[in-house]
């Protein structure tokens, strides 16, 4: 009984002398690069974050979802790459059926201390290149097939019951050119 009476004190004089800074309350620091535009015709888009913290990067997750989806973001881990600092991944895109992706960074310290970069609510949107060609437009073809019937028209309304012989037709169309 006197050895635990005596242990008592001792641990709770070492818990007391443990210094707080071995404490870890700092989340991840997360700085995003630069956002990269996507290439025409790509089907993948690479996303990356340099990642520190003072007692290590447990886990760096990258959350994402298609532009105007609502629903919930698709979890892919980032692996760090040589820098050690740099975490990256490929993620697949399908610029067809969508205008573009929105995203944010989750990392994870040793003590379980998470940040976010940005935040869940205003995620990072990445647009994605107009796939569609635009079609030309053959309103100006139609304009001028209509505008030469109309003057057929007019010649031939003019001629049609005049017994006079007078040959002469005036016709003036101002219209700028095609």
């Amino acid at each position: 009984m006197k050895f635990i009476t005596t242990l008592i004190p001792v641990l709770a004089c070492l818990l007391l002398l443990t210094p707080l800074s071995a404490a870890d309350f700092s989340a991840p620091l997360i700085t995003l690069p630069v956002a990269q535009p996507v290439e025409k015709g790509a089907d993948t888009y690479r996303i990356s974050a340099e990642v520190s913290d003072e007692t290590g990067v447990v886990s760096v997750d990258v959350r994402y979802r298609n532009i105007g989806n609502n629903d919930e973001f698709k979890t892919l881990a980032l692996a760090p790459t040589r820098n050690g600092k740099i975490y990256a991944a490929t993620i697949k895109i399908d610029p067809a059926n969508s205008q573009g992706i929105e995203y944010y960074i989750e990392a994870r310290d040793s003590a379980n201390n998470i940040s976010e970069e940005p935040f869940p609510d205003a995620p990072r949107q990445i647009h994605f290149p107009d796939t569609k060609q635009a079609k030309k437009s053959s309103h100006k073809k139609y304009w001028w097939m209509a505008l030469g019937a109309l003057a057929i028209g007019a010649v031939a309304a003019n001629k049609s019951g005049d017994d006079n012989n007078d040959d002469t037709v005036t016709l003036t169309i101002d219209a700028a050119d095609p």
